[in-house]
């Protein structure tokens, strides 16, 4: 277990090592559910729940689909939690856990605000360009549904940076003119 003195300067560097490893899991769950992982298809999961939302086609089979991404989703996301307080001491393990979790909930507000043309939100850029990158990461197919691009969500502070990092980014065209 990794033990670090608390202080103001191990503070601030804990809470942004925390941020930007609580920037990778997010991005490699999301990753994870556009792949078939030994032999588990968990694309299908995301595909037929997730990514149908677009084609307002909804039926009991979707409800399903939509629960088993989320019971998914949660047993991945506990597991980091529990992760972090298995590798670190307690103030570590609770700051990790603590941005785990305020991210995770900005991640679903900014999802539900991408769909709301009128959202407070719009009068900023960060927002209208991400908002672009997750419209292209919803233009895959089923076909070409894991090949899909822009897995992040980072909004004003991360942007795509793990995109970036592992070759998962897809620039908007005309960007300029869009915004």
């Amino acid at each position: 277990m990794l033990s670090i003195d608390f202080n103001p300067i191990n503070f601030l560097g804990v809470v942004v090592v925390a941020h930007l490893c609580n920037l990778f899991v997010a991005w490699f769950i999301h990753f994870l559910f556009h792949q078939n992982v030994l032999g588990i298809p968990l694309y299908k999961i995301h595909l037929n729940s997730h990514h149908r939302i677009e084609y307002n086609v909804y039926s009991k089979s979707d409800y399903y689909w939509a629960i088993s991404e989320h019971v998914t989703s949660g047993l991945f996301f506990i597991s980091s939690l529990i992760g972090y307080h298995l590798l670190f001491s307690s103030w570590v393990a609770w700051t990790f856990c603590i941005d785990a979790l305020v991210y995770m909930v900005t991640v679903y507000y900014l999802h539900a605000e991408y769909g709301n043309k009128d959202s407070w939100l719009s009068r900023y850029y960060w927002f209208k360009k991400d908002r672009l990158l997750h419209k292209i990461h919803h233009s895959y197919d089923k076909k070409r549904f894991m090949n899909s691009k822009n897995y992040a969500f980072g909004g004003p502070m991360a942007g795509h940076l793990m995109d970036r990092l592992f070759g998962t980014y897809q620039a908007i065209k005309n960007l300029k003119s869009i915004t």
